[in-house]
């Protein structure tokens, strides 16, 4: 079988529907289905739509037999009737083309939520270790806890807290957060997708460890018994048990009491557990000779002299100190016996 078309035509003042050849013949692949389409600039109607098979492109292709709209003057029917061999095999290709695409599609989703984990995972925030990548008034490579966020004249900053006591303000976009067991430049060994999953699970149970409304408490500080009347998330109300309903309330943390049960008392922990990463392994580069240096020096990779004046810079040719011509020489010669 095949397609088999008619059309109207106007003879003598009247409509009359005549017979307008067979098209298609041994290629019609599927029977017919509906869809609407535009027909005109703001008119649609239901399209009639049939799979053939196209042996000049080796490919099959959509055609239309027909629309219900009534300026429509010529539409077809069909009838399958595909060489079975030709049918399996595109199915087969069809097939392999949408596994594919899935798989590909899989791994696009993977690759964005180990993008965003990443993300997630290294956000600065209060609290969180990191390190300064770039900026020129902070040394690059300067470590510490964050201990504060605010906004600047120019955007949000953070303030660096070195274990040395001193303190670092920056734009929140120099640092780069430090992620527990990693050093920076590393990646876990499970994915940051599972670490993130793990950190936020963590983060659940301890938030799971709160207090509750009707439990009995110690205020830490006092060690005064009470009952918490008013939870919500860390936040707690408090009163002496039995205290009148009208009597001041105390406002404390979670962290602040401790939860008194029969199977024993429990304290909240200010933060969640940390969760330290695994850093997936990885054969050991061969070690930059200046690598065994005192800080910020372990980090220069380029030295320039400018009008007598000796820089080192580092691998993005950020600014680090200034040199002594003797520093500056023997910082060449072992720079450039590395790359011999």
């Amino acid at each position: 079988m095949s397609i088999k078309w008619q059309k109207y035509e106007n003879k003598d003042g009247q409509r009359v529907l005549l017979e307008d050849g067979e098209t298609h013949v041994g290629l019609v692949m599927s029977t017919s289905w509906k869809k609407e389409v535009r027909v005109m600039s703001d008119v649609y109607a239901d399209a009639t739509l049939v799979r053939v098979w196209n042996p000049e492109k080796n490919t099959a292709e959509v055609i239309q037999l027909g629309t219900n709209f009534e300026g429509e003057s010529r539409w077809g029917t069909s009838t399958v009737d595909i060489d079975p061999a030709i049918l399996a095999a595109w199915e087969a290709a069809e097939e392999a083309a949408a596994n594919q695409a899935q798989a590909a599609q899989a791994l696009r989703e993977a690759a964005d939520r180990e993008a965003q984990a990443e993300v997630d995972l290294k956000t600065p925030c209060r609290g969180s270790e990191a390190i300064v990548v770039k900026g020129r008034k902070v040394p690059i490579g300067t470590r510490g806890t964050i201990v504060w966020e605010g906004d600047g004249q120019w955007g949000l900053r953070v303030c660096l807290l070195t274990p040395s006591g001193e303190k670092h303000y920056t734009s929140i976009s120099n640092v780069e957060v430090i992620v527990p067991g990693l050093e920076p430049g590393e990646t876990p060994d499970e994915g940051w997708a599972a670490l993130r999953d793990r950190v936020q699970n963590t983060t659940q149970e301890w938030k799971k460890s709160f207090p509750k409304k009707g439990d009995q408490v110690e205020l830490n500080e006092s060690g005064v018994l009470v009952e918490v009347f008013w939870a919500k998330d860390e936040r707690l109300g408090v009163k002496p048990h039995g205290a009148p309903r009208n009597s001041e309330p105390i406002w404390v943390n979670a962290w602040e009491v401790t939860v008194k049960k029969p199977g024993g008392d429990v304290k909240i922990p200010k933060d969640p557990p940390v969760v330290r990463a695994t850093p997936k392994f990885s054969a050991s580069p061969k070690e930059h000779p200046l690598a065994t240096l005192p800080h910020p020096l372990c980090l220069i990779r380029n030295v320039e002299c400018d009008h007598g004046v000796w820089g080192a810079f580092d691998e993005d040719h950020h600014f680090i100190m200034r040199l002594s011509e003797e520093g500056a020489l023997d910082i060449l010669s072992r720079l450039e016996n590395h790359h011999e």
